[in-house]
């Protein structure tokens, strides 16, 4: 240590460390420290931080955060989520992650608990059951991720589900402590469209997903309900957060937290805010007792040849049932029909890709029995290659980058659109 730091450089050893080279202990520094308070304080509207968005598209944009939006999450999370008296927390997601700093971060802080973090996104499995968290969040893609490792570990879905039937609830027990959720309370996912198929399959070995719904300029979570749940819902506003549909089925919201802006961005400020509610970008539906559903993102959504929009994620949603599709994205703008992009699963790949077509064949002519003639899908492209952060087609939060798609399935998407549509039937296409 003394070759390699400064001559001038004063060593502070904390309590129980023992140092041979000249120091000052913790105790010492404190005893010398000023003992009157400063005399700045900081106002409400100061600002303390920025957090920049994922930017699925475009640059991202530094969401200014004051003391007095840091609060209302604090709040949020003890009137929603009953906490343990030492509550264990599981940090895995970037930490900038508005859900990480909201249900990790400033949870453990309000509530003195403790934060264990993991090694990598792919030691999730295997850290997880060494924390035993109370709550755990985590995005779609990383519960697609965990149910893969669960079924690798019955030797594959048939075996899990011949498991199931034979013992369901030996199973679940197997299942929770697998992962680590012997003591979990709650099981939280957000971030991006969560597949209805997914949330049951979880029900189904023993774990309730909750889905909610946050926004990092909303400052976190604004609609979810753990007491309520109804599968497709993100669930109803929480606290004091009010919310409306506005003309063109956008999601707005009026509530407390929410953040003044993007830090030098005054253009993109504007569009966030008008006329008292924020903007949040998402096109909803609400059901008669409140529970909100999101349709897909207004920059999502796109018109067919035939001139007709289309939501892309209830789709997905439908395809997602797919036993061999890992991920999905809907591609069609401005083609004659709509075409399916999915990744398959690490089973699907050993298998012959004559009865990988023909189970993704099956689910499409039953998601089309169920949609618009105009959003019908005429094409399906099949690739081996996950999406990943790494490769760039998913953000740091996991979400897809559409436009990422696009770009390298687009060509081959829009030439199969235009041949099953002069055919008459539905193509199947391999990338890799």
């Amino acid at each position: 240590m003394k070759t390699v730091l400064p001559a001038d450089c004063v060593l502070v050893t904390l309590p129980g460390v023992e140092c041979e080279l000249p120091h000052k202990t913790w105790a010492e520094l404190v005893a010398a420290a000023p003992t009157d308070a400063p005399t700045y304080g900081p106002d409400g509207d100061d600002t303390v931080s920025l957090v920049f968005t994922s930017g699925t598209t475009g640059l991202p944009k530094g969401v200014i955060q004051t003391h007095a939006t840091n609060l209302v999450p604090m709040r949020r999370c003890q009137t929603l989520f009953t906490q343990q008296e030492q509550p264990r927390f599981f940090s895995y997601l970037p930490l900038s992650h508005i859900a990480e700093r909201q249900i990790v971060e400033f949870s453990s802080i309000n509530s003195g608990g403790e934060i264990w973090f993991n090694e990598s996104l792919e030691t999730l499995a295997r850290d997880l059951p060494q924390c035993k968290p109370h709550i755990f969040f985590g995005p779609p893609r990383v519960w697609e991720q965990l149910r893969q490792s669960i079924t690798t570990k019955f030797g594959g879905a048939d075996a899990l589900d011949a498991a199931l039937k034979a013992d369901q609830a030996g199973v679940q027990g197997l299942v929770v402590s697998a992962l680590g959720f012997d003591d979990v309370d709650y099981c939280l996912t957000a971030a991006a469209p969560t597949p209805p198929a997914l949330i049951h399959w979880w029900e189904a070995v023993g774990v309730n997903l909750c889905e909610g719904f946050g926004q990092t300029e909303a400052m976190g979570l604004i609609a979810t309900d753990p007491s309520d749940r109804r599968v497709g819902s993100i669930g109803r506003p929480v606290g004091e957060v009010e919310v409306k549909i506005g003309d063109d089925g956008e999601l707005l919201i009026k509530a407390e937290g929410c953040t003044p802006g993007y830090y030098n961005r005054p253009e993109k400020t504007a569009e966030l805010w008008q006329d008292g509610w924020l903007h949040t970008g998402d096109k909803i539906e609400i059901d008669d007792d409140g529970f909100i559903f999101i349709t897909g993102r207004v920059k999502d959504y796109f018109k067919t040849i035939q001139g007709k929009f289309v939501a892309p994620p209830p789709i997905e949603g439908l395809f997602a049932e797919n036993a061999h599709s890992e991920q999905q994205c809907l591609l069609g703008r401005g083609y004659s029909k709509t075409v399916m992009v999915t990744v398959v699963n690490e089973p699907a790949r050993a298998l012959p890709r004559e009865e990988v077509e023909a189970a993704a064949l099956a689910t499409v002519e039953s998601i089309n029995g169920q949609i618009e003639k105009h959003a019908r899908i005429g094409a399906v492209i099949f690739s081996a290659t996950p999406w990943t952060i790494e490769n760039e087609i998913l953000t740091p939060t996991m979400k897809i980058r559409r436009e990422q798609i696009e770009k390298q399935f687009g060509e081959d998407a829009e030439r199969l659109a235009r041949e099953g549509a002069e055919a008459g039937s539905i193509l199947m296409h391999w990338a890799d």
